[in-house]
């Protein structure tokens, strides 16, 4: 309220400082975040709530809710939409939406300058279809040893933490976890330091086939 000058006009150095506090405060919630849902996954306590889901409105928001972020830090954000309608998957919306935050968050806080895309498709395979989405920088890139050991607890890697010394590298290791409890799986690319990053994330577009399993499982009971 402050900051928005409900109070009247705030003084420039005044102003600066409550933005360091406030994303100080965010910082503090955000790891406290982690480490109770680290808790939560660790200890077989964490629920899910699975509906059906069109990931194209979660991508969607997700892209509009970071405009402001680019925009002060000079950065190119895109978005390639799907051709279509994509296929609707089984998705705890706020956790996996939690995991696409991170993700996107991470890709601009490790680009200092370019650009950052994100892109959502559809996979047909033998077995059924794929949502499958992936978020690409030109930012600090990584080693392959950073991207052998991106997904571990506490990991960092070397360049991301030069950029950005906040964290706990929690992050990537509970959206691993909470990707995998969805029966998808992420994982991460880069040519190399300097050369930019690519994190993928696909997930069983099964919410169709769930719905079948279902009306024939209460068909059954009903004989």
């Amino acid at each position: 309220m402050i900051q928005e000058g409900s109070f009247g006009k705030v003084a420039d150095q005044l102003n600066d400082a409550l933005r360091k506090i406030y994303i100080s405060n965010e910082t503090l919630i955000n790891l406290v975040g982690d480490f109770l849902n680290l808790s939560r996954i660790e200890s077989g306590k964490m629920k899910y709530m699975f509906e059906p889901t069109q990931a194209e409105e979660m991508i969607q928001s997700v892209y509009e809710e970071f405009m402001e972020v680019v925009k002060e830090k000079k950065l190119e954000l895109r978005y390639e939409k799907p051709a279509g309608p994509l296929a609707k998957a089984m998705l705890d919306k706020d956790k996996f939406r939690q995991v696409i935050m991170n993700l996107v968050d991470n890709a601009i806080k490790y680009t200092p300058e370019g650009s950052v895309t994100l892109k959502l498709e559809e996979e047909k395979t033998e077995t059924g279809k794929n949502i499958l989405f992936s978020v690409s920088d030109s930012g600090v890139g990584m080693s392959t040893e950073d991207l052998a050991g991106i997904f571990k607890r506490f990991s960092r890697g070397e360049g991301g933490s030069k950029v950005n010394t906040n964290g706990l590298g929690l992050g990537l290791y509970l959206a691993k976890r909470i990707v995998t409890d969805h029966g998808g799986e992420i994982w991460a690319t880069s040519d190399g330091p300097g050369k930019g990053s690519t994190f993928w994330v696909r997930v069983p577009a099964r919410a169709e086939q769930v719905q079948k399993e279902k009306e024939v499982k209460e068909f059954v009971e009903k004989i």
